[in-house]
């Protein structure tokens, strides 16, 4: 690591960072949980393939493929699918990475299980994308197909002229030698109300102890509320809200007190 100004190639052009800062998540509880939902949802024990959208390293799609599934993982970072690909081949994992717009995507191919996890949801910006990235979505889903959806919950941004916070609080993680320090948005960052859309300042600060790297990155992200993603599936037609959850548990609920909003829909 070289010690130099703050990069302007963006965080997702730094994979291994982004993957260290977002490394404190319990993956396979998360997958523990969405295998149950998926169950409930769409009548069968296990997904036997799965796709993960927006997937970055891909660490919910390399969990799936332990679990004897087989897997694509699509991201429109190059870099993050280089690193997603070699991370899977490292630890043993068969992981199909494409680069591709979630918005508009196509692959060869039907799914049992579609995801869209760490609130990856921001980045479609309108109506229009929400709906259209749902349309491929469905159009990849076998008839008794799920598709799980991790959203910021509403409480985080809804009755706020600005937001005091950004997506979270500033987190550290430490790895691989490295301490990663991540902080997304900060309360001085432009929100538009209107359009609901947040310029988030990313900064990403890295250190070996000797040496240290920053990545700072403006970040624009859509907050969505449920009402807005039950209007864009009337658009598309073709799928339905099956589940609400407000955390990574089989059951557990969704209300204002949640974590998150995890809506779990399913081909009609």
């Amino acid at each position: 690591m070289t010690s130099r100004a703050p990069d302007a190639s963006g965080v997702y052009d730094k994979p291994l960072l982004y993957d260290i800062a977002f490394g404190y998540r319990d993956f396979r509880a998360e997958v523990d949980a969405v295998a149950a939902w998926c169950a409930r949802v769409g009548g069968r024990p296990a997904p036997r393939a799965v796709l993960e959208l927006a997937s970055g390293p891909a660490d919910h799609a390399i969990e799936w493929s332990r679990r004897g599934a087989r897997v694509v993982a699509l991201d429109l970072s190059q870099a993050m699918c280089d690193y997603a690909r070699q991370k899977a081949e490292l630890v043993g994992a068969p992981v199909e990475v494409i680069r591709g717009d979630m918005i508009d995507f196509r692959i060869d191919r039907r799914f049992d299980l579609a995801m869209l996890m760490i609130n990856s949801i921001a980045h479609l910006h309108t109506l229009d994308d929400l709906v259209s990235h749902l349309r491929s979505v469905a159009a990849h889903l076998e008839p008794h197909g799920a598709y799980v959806l991790e959203i910021q919950h509403p409480r985080d941004f809804v009755g706020r002229s600005a937001r005091p916070t950004g997506v979270s609080k500033p987190w550290r993680v430490d790895r691989y030698g490295l301490r990663v320090e991540t902080t997304w948005g900060s309360p001085a960052d432009p929100y538009d109300p209107v359009r609901q859309l947040f310029d988030a300042r990313v900064e990403i600060r890295a250190s070996d102890g000797e040496r240290e790297e920053t990545i700072v990155e403006r970040c624009l992200m859509r907050d969505w509320t449920l009402g807005e993603l039950q209007a864009a599936l009337r658009l598309e037609g073709s799928l339905e809200l099956a589940e609400m959850h407000g955390d990574f548990e089989a059951d557990a609920p969704f209300d204002a007190e949640s974590w998150r909003m995890i809506a779990v829909l399913r081909r009609r």
